[in-house]
């Protein structure tokens, strides 16, 4: 995976732990360098976000004892990855890119997703089990009023 390894990394952390505690130390630190290559978005850098949905569907199969919780964890992630897909596709936009990660996504998504009780971006999941078409295009649509708000 060479990009979102670190949210599926606390993504299976999750599925474990039996308690968190938080902190206001800093304990993680990120450099955000303007044109560094973490934050330029190439179709070929959205394309292989796909490999981090692959993954995710390849652990819980290998995993049949996974409980609903744990599966929703899994799921929610899942969730976040096809978002950040589409988000980012809108810096690389052409209806062929478009249709080309359409095309790989669906056929990730080979179930409905179920994220249990987690009420974050309930109405979006919901929307992304109804139709991939509508939720990435509200999707790259919110990208692009983002952009004209800048």
């Amino acid at each position: 995976m060479t990009n979102g390894e670190d949210s599926i990394f606390i993504s299976l952390v999750q599925l474990y732990v039996h308690h968190i505690n938080f902190t206001n130390e800093t304990l993680y630190l990120v450099n955000e360098r303007e044109g560094s290559a973490s934050r330029s978005w190439t179709f070929d850098r959205v394309y292989k976000m796909k490999n981090n949905i692959r993954f995710i569907n390849n652990y819980i199969e290998k995993h049949p004892n996974l409980n609903r919780k744990q599966k929703s964890i899994l799921d929610y992630s899942i969730y976040g990855i096809v978002s950040a897909i589409f988000n980012h596709l809108y810096y690389c936009f052409s209806i062929k890119n478009y249709l080309k990660i359409l095309r790989v996504v669906r056929k990730q998504l080979n179930r409905k997703l179920d994220t249990g009780n987690i009420t974050i971006s309930k109405k979006k999941v919901r929307l992304l089990n109804l139709s991939l078409n509508w939720f990435s295009f509200t999707v790259l649509i919110n990208q692009r009023f983002k952009q004209l708000s800048r």
